[in-house]
């Protein structure tokens, strides 16, 4: 899915670094909000605590960090730009 063309639609790629499980949840758009929603999607379908800490990009998408910290009960951390 993709963001370009007609469709606003795209997905949220969740990996986990240890086991590499890969979940991928359809958003209806890139806000925070719709981010917001897929990670609580990707939450219920683990026994609470499952998720600790999160590693996103810079997108505007994860504006919503500190809900997804609150809510959640996790730590959100940000890549650096141009690193690898």
């Amino acid at each position: 899915m993709s963001s370009r063309g007609q469709s606003k639609a795209c997905a949220a790629t969740l990996i986990e670094r240890k086991t590499r499980l890969y979940l991928a949840i359809k958003m209806p758009d890139r806000t925070a909000h719709s981010m917001e929603v897929a990670f609580g999607v990707a939450a219920s379908q683990y026994p609470q605590g499952a998720f600790k800490t999160a590693t996103t990009d810079r997108g505007k998408e994860f504006a919503c960090y500190n809900a997804l910290e609150n809510i959640h009960d996790i730590k959100v951390y940000f890549a650096d730009p141009y690193s690898s």
